[in-house]
């Protein structure tokens, strides 16, 4: 009974910080968001694209080097 008292007492006062956080960080949060450059928004978007699509490529061959070497085999 003793272990169940001070687990919830425990997890309680866990939970009591990430309150005591947000509440901070609320009065925070009022302030506006900086502003980003749109043609950054664009060079992340074709960053991040070309690396999907890189990836995307460089599995499609080891798939199709896999499948050869099989065949071979």
């Amino acid at each position: 009974m003793n272990r169940l008292v001070n687990g919830i007492t425990g997890t309680l006062l866990f939970l009591l910080t990430f309150w005591v956080q947000a509440a901070e960080e609320t009065a925070a949060a009022l302030e506006p968001a900086p502003r980003v450059n749109t043609i950054w928004v664009g060079v992340f978007f074709l960053v991040f694209v070309g690396l999907c699509a890189w990836f995307a490529l460089s599995i499609y061959r080891n798939e199709k080097k896999i499948k050869k070497d099989v065949q071979k085999s």
